[in-house]
């Protein structure tokens, strides 16, 4: 039988469709010659989604027609059809949908026939009833229609079937009613699953959760909940959706409540799972507003139809009108290795890409080429006929020289390199106990002078690194040590010497200078932080996670004094900040064709105040307007698609427009214009699709 209860009726599957003269009904005509089956109905009140060939020839706009809720496709779906004539209507529709290899994309690329079409979509863990091998525009050509009978390809909606038996296991945590939805790639839209259903958050053991949707004793999503589904609420919906999978295939789904309190408190039920999942006693022992910042994570609301706009935000003015070919719009150095590290030059036009033959330094010409001003080969690191690895680098005294170093190999040796000769001259030596992971200017944008200190950490300890000491170069009078190792995993510096400190805890702690106690602590879920920025006046911390960025504001006001402080300066206390949480669309992620793996966010960097917010992952590039994200708008983001995995992106200094970026064995340079908002991305060749339309297609 078919695995919907409710009349949902966009067509999915390879089909024609013939609009009659009088415009008043559709033959749906299913199938290939002998096989074809044909309805024809007239135009009144459900959902069609269609493309006309003239149309996509020209523009690839998109039109919509309806039909009845009377005809006899229609009722086939309809919840008071009986389960025989449901039975009987779908193996009507395998006898006519003869296939050996069904497929999603030879229907979707279907539905564009012509020269436009967009890239297939992300694979999909549902089903579709029987579709042809071949796509009819594959098949001889028919007679063309006059130009007032339109013909159009489409297809037919997936079908879905319980899992299995329902049986409740452990303690419920929260259990609500509501409507299981999946997100449809080939009209971009969350489809009805199964409604009148219940989603229960369960709890097996310690530290053990569970999320299962059933209805009555059919089991129909089961998943293990963790912050890496990617939860994402859609308040305007009054629904939550994530990533998940089924049938090992990833793809999205959505939860909608059938009460509006719900919404609230299972965002609410499941966040404070996490957190007693990553330390029940550590929960126990925050303090309200410790806590309260936590659950914050879980309080954002990014889908808000009624946030204001934003001077700068990034809109449709930005982007280039028609140039998102992926070798059209960028200027490329193809080095032929695969590339594990990106540094850019911050007083010269210099960038360097680390990869196992060495260091490629490359310049960027007047034309926005990249071209290669020299090479220094692997047989350089080393010193003193000791030779080493050089997996992390760090530009120091102007870009005139590399730190080069590998916390792995041996985490108390860093290497200093004179890049104008591109020979190693000095090795420095840590401390006989104390090792380096990473290293930060003194100061931000310290690199551009001759400043000679660091700072440097590893899992627990804080410490400044001075070059010009004898011997070892750690200042231990300017040393913070911690008894129970921390994990501390990555840093920053604000412009005037202020110090904040990520862990793999999820921990964020803010120090006015090093060689002391922290001023504010923040804490975190256990997602472990791998790269931190901060705005150089230190308003703004911007840390990322592997799934999610957190923006967060230090500034409150100084209760003793009356004056604005920031958490760096002042200890927050009662005050700890509401972090903003920067996300992708659950939709995005399954239209991207893959998983969310964040490399470490940036800032652009500059002279004058912070604008962007740039990440990578996977592919893409993303991009969000910091003003935008300042004022609580987090899905105005911009992306772009390159033809490999990025390993890194870098703006160019006091060039907020223009971005170095590094892929497995490309470099490139992009320019803001470049970067689309991603209906745009993801609509290429279908029309104008607007980020204001409804996601979610119900007839409820």
């Amino acid at each position: 039988m078919l695995a919907t209860d409710y009349v949902h009726l966009p067509l999915t599957a390879v089909a024609q469709i013939h609009v009659d003269e009088t415009k008043e009904h559709v033959a749906i005509r299913i199938g290939e010659h002998k096989h074809e089956h044909v309805e024809r109905l007239p135009l009144a009140s459900s959902y069609v989604q269609a493309v006309s060939a003239e149309e996509a020839g020209e523009s690839g706009r998109a039109y919509e027609r309806t039909l009845s809720p009377q005809s006899s496709v229609y009722s086939s779906y309809n919840t008071n059809t009986s389960q025989a004539s449901q039975e009987s209507y779908t193996s009507a529709q395998e006898s006519a949908l003869a296939s050996s290899s069904p497929t999603r994309t030879s229907g979707y690329r279907a539905a564009y026939p012509s020269a436009h079409e967009p890239a297939a979509p992300a694979s999909s863990s549902y089903k579709p009833l029987h579709t042809p091998s071949r796509a009819p525009a594959s098949t001889p050509a028919r007679a063309s229609p006059k130009a007032e009978t339109p013909v159009a390809h489409a297809y037919i909606a997936p079908v879905y079937k319980p899992l299995g038996v329902y049986r409740a296991e452990g303690v419920s945590v929260y259990d609500c009613e509501g409507a299981l939805f999946a997100f449809d790639a080939g009209i971009q839209k969350f489809v009805p699953v199964v409604g009148q259903a219940h989603n229960v958050i369960s709890s097996l053991s310690k530290n053990r959760l569970r999320l299962d949707v059933y209805k009555g004793s059919e089991l129909w999503y089961r998943q293990v909940p963790s912050m890496k589904m990617n939860l994402y609420p859609l308040k305007s919906e009054q629904m939550i959706v994530w990533n998940g999978s089924r049938e090992g295939v990833e793809c999205s789904f959505g939860w909608k409540f059938a009460k509006a309190i719900d919404f609230r408190n299972w965002q609410y039920k499941i966040y404070g799972a996490f957190l007693a999942q990553h330390s029940a006693e550590a929960a126990k022992k925050m303090d309200q507003e410790s806590r309260d910042y936590v659950m914050a994570l879980g309080g954002f609301d990014p889908m808000d139809i009624d946030k204001p706009e934003v001077a700068g935000a990034l809109s449709d003015s930005d982007e280039t009108s028609d140039t998102d070919d992926l070798l059209n719009d960028s200027f490329w150095y193809n080095n032929g290795e695969k590339n594990t590290g990106l540094a850019v030059g911050f007083n010269t036009n210099r960038s360097f890409v680390k990869n196992r033959s060495g260091i490629n330094v490359l310049r960027t010409t007047d034309e926005g080429d990249m071209e290669t001003v020299t090479s220094i080969g692997s047989k350089q690191f080393k010193f003193n006929g000791k030779t080493f690895n050089a997996n992390n680098m760090m530009l120091h005294k102007g870009d005139q020289q590399m730190l080069l170093f590998d916390p792995i190999a041996d985490d108390k040796a860093i290497y200093r390199m004179d890049m104008t000769r591109g020979e190693v001259v000095e090795e420095w030596k840590t401390h006989d106990d104390i090792g380096v992971n990473v290293l930060a200017p003194s100061k931000k944008y310290a690199q551009k002078t001759d400043a000679d200190t660091l700072v440097g950490l590893n899992q627990n300890r804080l410490m400044v690194v001075d070059g010009r000491l004898s011997g070892s170069k750690v200042v231990e009078s300017q040393s913070q040590a911690y008894k129970t190792a921390p994990l501390l995993s990555c840093l920053h510096t604000t412009a005037d010497g202020g110090v904040v400190v990520g862990s793999e805890l999820g921990e964020i702690r803010m120090f006015d200078r090093v060689g002391i106690r922290a001023k504010t602590l923040l804490p975190g879920f256990g997602e472990a932080i791998i790269g931190i920025d901060v705005s150089a006046d230190g308003k703004y911390i911007l840390a990322t996670c592997e799934n999610y960025l957190l923006f967060i504001p230090t500034t409150f006001t100084d209760p003793k004094s009356g004056n604005e402080a920031t958490g760096i300066k002042k200890q927050m206390g009662k005050h700890k900040p509401k972090p903003t949480v920067l996300k992708l669309r659950p939709d995005h992620v399954q239209l991207m064709n893959s998983t969310v793996d964040f490399t470490p966010a940036r800032f652009n960097i500059g002279d004058s105040k912070e604008e962007l917010i740039s990440a990578s992952s996977g592919q893409y590039v993303v991009q969000w307007n910091v003003s935008e994200v300042a004022n609580g708008i987090t899905d105005h983001y911009v992306i772009k698609k390159y033809k490999d995995s990025v390993i890194g992106d870098m703006f160019v200094y006091n060039q907020p427009d223009k971005v170095v970026v590094a892929l497995t064995s490309d470099v490139t340079t992009s320019k803001k214009q470049m970067f689309k908002k991603p209906q745009t991305v993801f609509n290429k060749g279908r029309g104008n699709v607007s980020a204001r339309d409804s996601i979610v297609h119900t007839l409820w």
